[in-house]
């Protein structure tokens, strides 16, 4: 998905606004003034040329401490990327799809260190592993998370990453299909 070379197969969502995204030394960053959690609309998102429908994603960032930033699947439901010990907690913290399922734990490492995101979207359904972790299972998602590019919750979509927050930079990103199983509810 992401080649560690340049941003084939990416683009950024908005025309018109300051691209913070370059590939450096086979990561994808994204460097912004802002060092607080409001965005900033003059930093522009960063989505997927193609678009998925049942996937699972393994991505792994590193973003500092007290910094904010997010991962949307098919465009609509944001899994939250901040430091275990942000002040963004639950619903809204590290692990969560942002707004609307919380993780079982906080299994975040600090700021400054790499983390693994391993997400499997089946329709509706999410499953978030991370680092290691299993922190959401199989749960439904009601509805498109604040921020999402799309709001058909059917529909296939992007790998949207805000690039409108704090600077993060992401590694070792890869898509495959995901195959539900007979006992996954839709």
């Amino acid at each position: 998905m992401f080649n560690g070379k340049d941003m084939f197969g990416w683009r950024t969502c908005e025309t018109g606004k300051t691209n913070g995204w370059s590939v450096i030394d086979g990561l994808l960053i994204n460097t912004t003034t802002k060092t607080n959690f409001s965005p900033t609309r003059s930093y522009a998102n960063l989505r997927t040329e193609a678009e998925f429908e049942v996937f699972w994603l393994h991505i792994e960032f590193l973003v500092e401490e007290k910094r904010n930033s997010g991962i949307y699947l098919r465009g609509m439901y944001e899994a939250h990327v901040v430091d275990r010990d942000s002040r963004i907690q639950g619903i809204q913290g590290v692990g969560s799809i942002f707004g609307a399922i919380k993780p079982s734990l906080n299994a975040g490492n600090a700021g400054g260190q790499w983390q693994t995101y391993d997400l499997t979207l089946v329709d509706r359904h999410v499953t978030v592993v991370f680092n290691g972790t299993k922190v959401i299972d199989n749960q439904p998602i009601d509805g498109p998370t604040s921020g999402a590019l799309y709001t058909k919750a059917a529909a296939p979509g992007p790998i949207f990453l805000q690039g409108d927050h704090t600077a993060v930079k992401y590694k070792d990103t890869y898509l495959a299909p995901a195959i539900a199983n007979e006992g996954d509810q839709k």
